[in-house]
């Protein structure tokens, strides 16, 4: 099914900016074609493959936790 929707419509039923709707369909298009379910799948690989150590930087904390 394909829909036409001004970007700006779209920020503005979903109360975001419209540089964030724009950053979002940038970051997840697909030949040049927006599509929910590769940008939902993408998304999640993303978010699997991210691992964040930030918490455990500081050596000493890390001890004295411990």
């Amino acid at each position: 099914m394909k829909f036409k929707f001004k970007i700006s419509e779209i920020a503005k039923n979903l109360n975001r900016s419209i540089s964030t709707i724009i950053r979002e369909i940038n970051r997840n298009k697909d030949n040049n074609h927006y599509f929910s379910l590769i940008a939902q799948n993408k998304a999640e690989n993303r978010k699997q493959s991210h691992i964040s150590f930030h918490k455990f930087k500081n050596k000493n904390l890390v001890k004295y936790v411990q």
